[in-house]
């Protein structure tokens, strides 16, 4: 899926969907939220390609989740961008998110790889490296305390690694 704009979800929309899995790659779509992906209200989803060179107009560079729990990315998700939160990703109320793949060079205003808004009980296990963002959290920005989660291979990003 590429080169296609939309207003959420430039390369991938999907609503109330499944146990879906997602093996090709999605790069160089563009939409105001979810550049390249966003999952409404989808559970037990599973990306094992790679998302990369997509944009947002406002939030979600690379992938957009709003109430869509259980979510594994595997592939990498590298060289997306977003003017406000999210670079790579931005979960929003989705919990249960395992990244076991790359995060890398993706740039916003806040949460240059991955952004956290009321998303516990997330994993990390890959690699959140080499992100930008203009204010906080070049590598994860949550909301809040997230207890339940687990962030490990996090650094080299800036200005900071995990805030706040």
């Amino acid at each position: 899926m590429y080169s296609n704009s939309s207003y959420e979800g430039g390369g991938l929309y999907l609503f109330y969907s499944r146990n879906t899995t997602i093996s090709g790659s999605v790069y160089s779509n563009y939409a105001s939220k979810g550049g390249g992906l966003y999952f409404d209200r989808s559970t037990s989803t599973t990306i094992s390609g790679s998302v990369y060179s997509n944009s947002s107009g406002v939030d979600g560079g690379g992938l957009y989740l709003f109430y869509s729990p259980n979510t594994t990315i595997s592939g990498s998700v590298y060289g997306n961008s977003a003017p406000d939160d999210g670079g790579g990703l931005y979960l929003y109320y989705s919990p249960n998110t395992t990244i076991s793949g790359s995060v890398y060079g993706n740039s916003a205003n806040y949460g240059g790889g991955v952004y956290l808004q009321d998303s516990d009980y997330f994993t990390n296990t890959g690699w959140i490296t080499n992100n930008t963002a203009g204010s906080a959290g070049g590598g994860v920005y949550t909301n809040g305390p997230h207890h339940n989660s687990y962030f490990s291979n996090v650094s080299g990003n800036y200005p900071d690694d995990i805030a706040p």
